[in-house]
């Protein structure tokens, strides 16, 4: 009765992969050719508003940080196993969402780990020309089979410079699984970095209107474990669905700054005033700011908030510049 019977997949039944619809793209450019060449591939991050590295990042160190996901996926039955070497499968629920909960991991110094790992440390060193300070602005990213292809295959397309005034960040996207066509991964739409912002702030959550960028400058790559895209915080980009109907998607990116940029103060609010706050920073200790009305006060994400929302105690993240904050936001 109302329609037909349609069979609803059980954890262990076959998944038939769903059919793909995404547009022909070309491939990411990989710029190992001009690792040994650090002014070289410099000069293509600032060119290309990117860089793809192949099989760059400490094979044992990056198995650290997927194992850590896996235990918290397989506690939550996403996974079959936290010991499982091979692409990961999903055995969740279907409809799970886009992304599932890796906030588990949020205390755990999963990147930190990664990211201090020396010869991982000495990748970031020598993309970025310098000594690296990391902006705690980090993503653990797991994602399930989609239930059907989306209308827009580069939904969510955004530039993390729009809502992240005053940081002279790049993205730092490191996949922890191998990611093919049908998992998705993540697509940069390039040759646009050096324009202005495409955000519209007519749209809901300000969203970068789906005619801005044109089709042919979308590109993706198949990824695996040990592989680095670099980017800059004006390029845009776009995580793809996973059409695979099994698979699970693993993913991590992080925010690099060079120490020759401007570093945001990073700690605990020690106190917050009518029109300031004073940061105990990691770096410099104990540093007040002035909070203007040209200073945007975040809640996390793209939310606006008054400076009242905010709390000693609370971790902040604040670019400043002449002693005024630019942009104030949670840290995690």
């Amino acid at each position: 009765m109302g329609g037909p019977h349609r069979h609803q997949p059980r954890r262990g039944d076959p998944v038939m992969t769903q059919a793909l619809d995404l547009p022909t793209m070309q491939e990411l450019r990989v710029s190992n050719d001009l690792f040994d060449r650090p002014e070289e591939l410099r000069a293509r991050l600032a060119q290309d508003g990117y860089v793809f590295l192949r099989d760059v990042l400490d094979q044992e160190a990056v198995a650290e940080a997927r194992r850590a996901f896996l235990e918290v996926l397989a506690q939550d039955g996403h996974v079959a196993s936290a010991e499982d070497t091979t692409p990961p499968r999903y055995t969740g629920p279907r409809g799970a969402g886009r992304r599932l909960d890796l906030s588990a991991l949020d205390d755990q110094g999963v990147w930190q780990r990664l990211v201090h790992t020396p010869s991982v440390n000495a990748v970031f060193e020598t993309v970025m020309g310098d000594e690296v300070a990391w902006v705690p602005i980090v993503e653990y990213r797991a994602t399930p089979p989609a239930p059907e292809p989306p209308a827009d295959p580069f939904a969510g397309r955004h530039q993390d410079g729009y809502f992240n005034e005053g940081m002279a960040f790049h993205i730092c996207w490191i996949p922890l699984s191998e990611i093919d066509r049908e998992t998705g991964g993540i697509a940069l739409a390039t040759g646009l970095h050096h324009g202005p912002f495409l955000h519209d702030p007519s749209l809901p959550n300000c969203d970068i209107p789906q005619d801005a960028i044109p089709a042919d400058c979308w590109r993706r790559a198949d990824y695996r474990p040990g592989d680095l895209i670099v980017f800059s915080r004006t390029t845009p980009h776009a995580g793809l669905a996973n059409r695979s109907g099994d698979g699970l998607r693993l993913s991590l990116d992080l925010r690099v700054i060079p120490l020759s940029e401007p570093v945001p103060l990073v700690g605990p609010l020690v106190e917050v005033g009518e029109a300031s706050v004073t940061v105990d920073d990691a770096r410099s200790g104990p540093t007040t700011v002035v909070v203007d009305e040209t200073t945007v006060v975040r809640a996390g994400g793209r939310d606006t908030v008054p400076l009242s929302y905010y709390r000693p105690g609370d971790v902040v993240i604040v670019p400043h510049r002449d002693g005024r904050a630019v942009n104030l936001r949670p840290g995690r």
